[in-house]
């Protein structure tokens, strides 16, 4: 089990059985006091059949403070970090990650949340007209450590193709959750939002790119969700 602490370093526990853990935190290289710790996600990230780990980091700090870690599992109860090495070294105002297969290869892609550093921001909604007359958000110039951003994982090495992709925004994202919402075959991105921002749920097409579709399939005001949506099929169709 590992703790992400934020003020302090963050815990690793190994499980010896019969609900006794052991601190192995340092033998295992995860003693780490700086940044400010938010979301912790595990996944095998590099396809070796190993758990990896991926922290994110956010506060009001120095960009460099702010890089999120990624722990690589040596596979020997021990880690070594390498989130630079991996093209994931994202220094934005991060809440959680999510890794999901965006384009079918096989390899996971990363998916990260972020918000605003200026909790003023959360009830300033700026609009703007588009190309056909109709209000809608307007982003400010500059989102280069506030948008959720998207990695695309190309032979082991993650890319920012946030804004080919389509994904971008200026929200505090809460959570989110991947699901494959209009049965296609590809996963798409359910994104929480906190204040007068509405949620978004991000299609996928197919070609690297996502719409945001949210207003077009819900037609509700934003929803404000705290936790993750609820998937089910209240009747039996297997529908999401």
């Amino acid at each position: 089990m590992f703790l992400g602490g934020n003020m302090v370093s963050g815990k690793m526990y190994l499980n010896l059985g019969d609900f006794k853990f052991k601190d192995i935190t340092k033998a295992s290289g995860l003693e780490n006091i700086r940044g400010f710790r938010t979301g912790v996600n595990m996944a095998d990230v590099n396809g070796d059949g190993h758990i990896d780990i991926y922290v994110c980091a956010g506060g009001r700090y120095t960009d460099d403070f702010r890089k999120n870690l990624l722990y690589i599992n040596n596979g020997n109860s021990t880690f070594t970090e390498k989130a630079a090495e991996y093209g994931l070294a994202d220094m934005s105002y991060s809440t959680q990650s999510y890794f999901l297969d965006i384009d079918n290869d096989g390899d996971l892609d990363l998916y990260l949340l972020n918000h605003p550093p200026d909790p003023k921001e959360s009830n300033n909604l700026r609009l703007e007209n588009d190309k056909d007359g109709k209000p809608k958000i307007a982003l400010s110039p500059n989102l280069t450590f506030i948008t959720d951003r998207l990695y695309r994982n190309d032979n082991g090495k993650f890319k920012d193709i946030t804004e080919k992709s389509g994904i971008l925004n200026e929200a505090f994202g809460l959570s989110a959750d991947v699901a494959d919402f209009n049965e296609d075959g590809f996963a798409d991105i359910y994104v929480c939002n906190d204040y007068v921002k509405p949620d978004n749920l991000y299609i996928n097409n197919g070609d690297g790119t996502f719409t945001d579709k949210f207003k077009i399939i819900f037609n509700i005001p934003p929803s404000h969700l705290w936790d993750l949506i609820l998937r089910i099929s209240i009747m039996t169709d297997a529908w999401i």
